[in-house]
């Protein structure tokens, strides 16, 4: 694609850089100019994942239109729903899941999206919101990750953990 997928010295085009901020307008003028949405930095982050990591939940709905590879990893083995998970920004999730991520993924260090939201640390107004998202679009949940979630997350009791998924672990 040329001059308008060119780099800096970190592996960032300007479409990741628009990303990163934001910035929806820019972002769909470089994709009308042909740039490329798998162009990933050195770390092997593309421009979907650095957008899921900002919840820039606008601009991630522009990219998902390109059909980016939504299963791309970086060099920790994290998708864009794993690193979305991160920052619990669910809007972000959604649009992943309802584009078909992939939410039994594990990144490097084995930690799934469902995983990374029930971390002690997380935010009690998200978690919630979080583990419905997750736990309703993948009947796939493993028993380990609903108990690694029920050890680890103050927040949320067991009790609604096992409603979500019709008061029984499968």
């Amino acid at each position: 694609h040329g001059i308008i997928d060119k780099a800096d010295p970190f592996g960032k085009t300007a479409l990741y850089m628009a990303c990163a901020r934001g910035n929806h307008e820019t972002v769909r003028e470089l994709l009308n100019r042909g740039a490329s949405v798998e162009a990933a930095d050195d770390t092997g982050m593309t421009p979907l994942m650095v957008t899921a990591r900002g919840g820039h939940v606008a601009v991630l709905g522009i990219l998902l239109q390109e059909s980016p590879a939504i299963e791309a990893t970086d060099s920790l083995a994290r998708t864009a729903l794993i690193i979305a998970s991160e920052g619990y920004h669910v809007g972000c999730m959604r649009k992943l899941i309802e584009k078909g991520a992939d939410t039994t993924k594990q990144s490097a260090n084995g930690m799934t999206a469902l995983s990374l939201v029930c971390r002690p640390e997380a935010p009690a107004e998200k978690v919630e919101e979080a583990l419905k998202l997750l736990l309703s679009a993948d009947g796939d949940v493993s028993d380990a990750e609903i108990h690694f979630g029920l050890q680890t997350n103050r927040f949320l009791p067991g009790a609604s953990v096992l409603a979500f998924r019709g008061g029984h672990l499968a």
